[in-house]
């Protein structure tokens, strides 16, 4: 696979702020351990024909002030210190701002395991963490995940 990186795409442009959301849904919790919690992802589904395995789930810190969080837009409600296999819980991305550092384009769409494969990527990162090189994140602008991206500034 090939990565190309671009300045601009479709009225995003690198170094501008942008806000995501995602409206919240209900998961279940398929699993714990001492520090992941592992949540049925309820968008996309495992790719039959890559050459990756994806079960389904995403795993999040179970530390609310663990460092990861920085590189994560999901929240979770309650939060995930507190929940046990089989809980019932609340995710998405509350409105929150971040900056565009990297345009991606993979060529060809991306094998990550599951379905759609993606073809474009935001690579973002909240504006508190910007001197931080560790810290952000990726919103596959072509997924299963009805992340809503707003150019603002």
């Amino acid at each position: 696979m090939e990565v190309k990186f671009f300045r601009s795409w479709r009225g995003f442009v690198v170094g501008e702020t942008v806000q995501i959301s995602c409206e919240a849904q209900e998961v279940q919790v398929r699993g714990v351990t001492a520090t992941r919690v592992l949540l049925d992802w309820p968008w996309g589904e495992p790719d039959p024909a890559s050459e990756n395995f994806w079960d389904g789930t995403l795993g999040l810190p179970r530390d609310p002030t663990s460092y990861d969080w920085r590189n994560i837009p999901w929240r979770v409600d309650p939060d995930t210190d507190s929940l046990t296999a089989g809980d019932i819980c609340i995710v998405g991305i509350p409105p929150v701002e971040a900056v565009v550092r990297k345009i991606a384009n993979y060529i060809p769409a991306a094998d990550f395991g599951r379905l759609p494969r993606p073809e474009w990527a935001l690579e973002l990162c909240y504006p508190e963490y910007l001197d931080d090189e560790e810290a952000g994140f990726t919103i596959y602008l072509d997924s299963a995940e009805p992340v809503q991206i707003e150019v603002v500034g």
